[in-house]
């Protein structure tokens, strides 16, 4: 986790809320040209310690398959969720209040 760009703790399991996903296009594309992966896509949220998780539809990002974020059961993309959990390497977005375009 971070803080003002400097890591203050280590988490197996993350929550956040009021999450937006970002992918910086520019640096997706010299991803596709050096076939060398880089920081580009991240999700911008408020850390939350929630006792049980809220968010449970699995969600992905793979820069050669798509400039978004998408949900990994029918490829639909995200740009938005209500709360976001990160838990051993994966990731899961809540189903409610999400925006999917």
């Amino acid at each position: 986790m971070q803080f003002g760009g400097v890591v203050v703790a280590h988490l197996t399991t993350v929550q956040l809320r009021g999450v937006s996903f970002k992918v910086s296009e520019s640096a997706r594309q010299r991803v596709l040209a050096q076939r060398q992966r880089n920081v580009h896509a991240y999700a911008i949220g408020t850390y939350t310690s929630a006792a049980q998780p809220t968010a449970t539809e699995p969600i992905s990002y793979n820069p050669y398959q798509a400039g978004h974020f998408f949900r990994v059961e029918d490829q639909a993309s995200i740009h938005s969720a209500a709360a976001l959990v990160l838990s051993q390497g994966k990731a899961y977005a809540s189903a409610q209040a999400s925006l999917f375009f």
